[in-house]
């Protein structure tokens, strides 16, 4: 028997460089963290959200990953932006995690069968000759 995949949901903030350099930053911050968590309150997949390590929250937005994509920043952003992206990965490739699934054997078979065909839509009785 296969358990079903449990949903995670990974919020990714991406424009830390945008942020001013002013003390408003943090305030900002706060208020936008502040407006994602009542925008997920009691939504059917609010437990499923993965909050970030304490030890990569940027000034108190602990709703999110929030990085630099571009790494525009100083070193000091940069350093932050690579912590972040080394936590996301860590989660991601943790093989106790919910996102290690375990896949049934004939779906594994189908999958490396149906990837070397340019086909990409099928009927459900072709899947059903596959298996």
């Amino acid at each position: 028997v296969v358990n079903e995949p449990q949903l995670r949901i990974f919020m990714v903030g991406t424009h830390l460089s945008d942020l001013p350099k002013s003390s408003e930053a943090r305030r900002a911050l706060l208020d936008h963290n502040k407006k994602v968590l009542e925008e997920m309150d009691n939504k059917p997949y609010d437990g499923s959200r993965v909050f970030p390590p304490k030890a990569v929250v940027y000034k108190g937005a602990d709703s999110y990953f929030l990085l630099d994509s571009q790494l525009q920043g100083d070193s000091k952003m940069k350093d932050h932006t690579y912590k972040v992206v080394n936590a996301l990965r860590s989660q991601l490739a943790d093989f106790n995690s919910r996102l290690a699934l375990k896949v049934p054997k004939v779906w594994f078979c189908l999958q490396l069968i149906t990837s070397s065909v340019e086909k990409k839509m099928w009927k459900l009785t072709e899947l059903k000759e596959f298996c």
